[in-house]
């Protein structure tokens, strides 16, 4: 009732929604979280603060996924779409760049605060 599985050019989504608190979340299955190296967990953090902008990658019940997280009430037509693209980007990136596909922000490594 409250959950939309689709997919984009062969990868597998959820969207998933809840109007009482306001949320939706759209994901996709990246691996499970036992077979994910330490490397890849350094990387998937260094992603998530500098790479991943809106959408980041998330593990949950042992799986690891691509996810975008927004509140239902000011979601845009864009910003879904948007959060789409980033996620598909997000776990067809995992194990290279890492990249919700769209930019990086946060300056080099070492130059945060």
């Amino acid at each position: 009732e409250n959950a939309v599985l689709f997919e984009i050019r062969g990868i597998d989504m959820l969207c998933v929604y809840d109007e009482n608190a306001d949320r939706m979340r759209v994901i996709s299955p990246i691996k499970p979280y036992t077979d994910v190296t330490a490397s890849e967990k350094d990387a998937i953090m260094d992603a998530n603060f500098r790479g991943a902008l809106d959408g980041r990658s998330a593990s949950s019940n042992g799986f690891l996924y691509a996810a975008y997280i927004h509140p239902l009430i000011s979601l845009s037509r864009e910003q879904l779409l948007s959060g789409i693209f980033q996620v598909a980007s997000l776990r067809v990136s995992f194990g290279k760049e890492y990249s919700s596909g769209l930019m990086t922000y946060g300056g080099d490594r070492g130059t945060e605060i």
